[in-house]
């Protein structure tokens, strides 16, 4: 049988370890700002064990990981720079950024790619809708915290995995379906937490 660390899979660099590079450094951001530890934790976890999952099930060279982290270190550094320069604006900002993407798209034909512009996409929109609208306040009590941590991630794994029974398997799909998960984290999360909260009060 064919050995686990040759099966087919995306290469240089792996999508995967950018995207948990992102969401690890923006929460350890947000466990500087709040102090929570559990975004430490959950931080240190996802940068550490998504990396290391895709050179176990053979998608990538340790490589691969490596580099995919150090430029995800790199953009979100760069984007939080950007978005302490921006003041109240960075919803705006970030939504000027999404043409970039599928100016990509149309001449880069890479699932890494279309994932990424699929998850920034809808981020951004859920974004500038949350804001306008939700005006989700963060602060709330540690064991709320992590019940909306432990929720969020459940909803957006079954958005993820899901939705893989109901759109075809082809990149373009996949960019719909990462947007969904974009849109929940960044728009539907906020609204659900947000009603949530006056409802048990």
């Amino acid at each position: 049988s064919e050995p686990h660390w040759q099966t087919d899979g995306y290469s240089f660099p792996s999508g995967h370890a950018q995207a948990a590079g992102v969401i690890g450094y923006t929460g350890l951001k947000a466990y500087q700002k709040y102090g929570y530890k559990i975004l430490k934790v959950l931080s240190i976890f996802i940068m550490i064990f998504v990396p290391l999952s895709r050179i176990y099930l053979g998608q990538h060279y340790l490589t691969d990981v490596l580099v995919g982290l150090l430029l995800a270190y790199g953009i979100a550094a760069l984007m939080f720079k950007l978005v302490d320069r921006m003041k109240d604006e960075e919803d705006i900002y970030t939504l000027m950024l999404v043409p970039i993407f599928f100016i990509l798209m149309l001449f880069v034909k890479n699932h890494d790619l279309y994932i990424a512009a699929g998850g920034f996409t809808g981020f951004a929109l859920g974004y500038y809708l949350e804001k306008r609208y939700i005006k989700y306040d963060v602060k709330e009590k540690m064991i709320y915290q992590i019940i909306k941590v432990v929720v969020g991630i459940m909803i957006a794994l079954a958005i993820k995995e899901g939705f893989k029974f109901i759109f075809p398997d082809t990149i373009l799909f996949d960019f719909f379906r990462y947007s969904l998960i974009g849109i929940w984290a960044a728009l539907g999360a906020p609204w659900v937490f947000n009603y949530g909260k006056r409802y048990f009060k």
